[in-house]
């Protein structure tokens, strides 16, 4: 196992920061897209285990996000038009460098949350580079609200600009997600059960932050987007699919969400599904206190398919 830190360069000639981990003997690859307000280096423990498993595993960090957020004025800001295609151009490019480096290899695309997002628009435009697709805590059609919000971010655009950080905004997506856990301990406590995962969550500055108008505008229009028939039916029909969360993560609407996703790409004619929900399992299953478990689970669909 091996790990290594590089760079490439995004649309625009943007510096995007990337690691990756490699197996001595690998047998596939997996690229993962981290959630919002958190970046790569959350994932290089899951990523080790798979390492040691046999698999390459590659990371970047998302423009707004870590290293790639240059300075704390970027977090939480994709760009001032067209973020959210940025975000997946700049997957395309990381899978580049993935398909060169383990050419003869399957590829597999990870998104968690609103990489989730990213890596079902990912995996719609460019079906060609990629060979099974893992979903974690994603979410479904936001209906009425997800239209509301949109416009509502965008109305802030117009009025404070596209890299406002938007307490309001912020409120109406997420001020709701504790509501499950009270007597709330943080405001993250919906994460994860691990109180130990939240504090370090809580504790690092490169998490938790306010995100811009724009980024909202952008994030919930993309949910609106992969979330459409036409978003379904664009998936590749011939990978296996993996779709994980818990069944107390307030994203997915308690595991309801999850299985209405599950549902509409089974309508899209999408077959080979293999749905996970953990009891009492909240949004980050990766760093839930039984993340051995779902770690295993992930490592066994893996195993089975390639």
């Amino acid at each position: 196992m091996e790990k290594t830190n590089f760079t490439f360069k995004g649309i625009g000639g943007k510096t995007v920061y990337a690691t990756k981990v490699v197996a001595t003997k690998p047998k596939a690859a997996i690229q993962i897209a981290h959630g919002m307000a958190e970046h790569k280096e959350r994932y290089l423990g899951f990523a080790a285990f798979l390492a040691e498993a046999g698999y390459n595993v590659y990371i970047h960090d998302h423009r707004g996000h870590g290293q790639t957020a240059e300075t704390d004025s970027e977090n939480g800001f994709f760009a001032e038009k067209k973020g959210w295609e940025l975000i997946v151009a700049d997957m395309f490019e990381m899978n580049k460098i993935v398909r060169n480096e383990n050419k003869d290899l399957p590829i597999i695309a990870m998104g968690h949350s609103m990489g989730s997002f990213a890596t079902r628009k990912y995996v719609a435009q460019h079906p060609e580079t990629i060979n099974g697709v893992i979903i974690s805590g994603t979410a479904c059609h936001p209906g009425l609200l997800g239209k509301i919000g949109k416009l509502l971010a965008k109305t802030v655009v117009s009025f404070k600009g596209a890299d406002y950080p938007s307490k309001f905004i912020d409120g109406l997506a997420f001020g709701s997600f504790n509501n499950s856990f009270k007597p709330a301990r943080t405001a993250f406590d919906w994460l994860s059960r691990d109180e130990k995962e939240v504090d370090a969550y809580v504790a690092d500055p490169k998490c938790g932050f306010l995100c811009t108008a724009s980024f909202y505008r952008d994030v919930f229009g993309a949910i609106l987007d992969v979330n459409s028939k036409t978003g379904f039916d664009k998936m590749p029909k011939a990978v296996p699919y993996l779709v994980f969360s818990g069944e107390n993560d307030p994203v997915g609407n308690g595991g309801k969400g999850i299985k209405k996703v599950v549902n509409s790409m089974k309508k899209a004619n999408i077959e080979d599904i293999e749905l996970k929900l953990y009891p009492n399992g909240r949004h980050e299953m990766l760093n839930e206190l039984n993340k051995e478990e779902v770690y295993k689970d992930i490592l066994n669909w893996l195993d089975k398919k390639f």
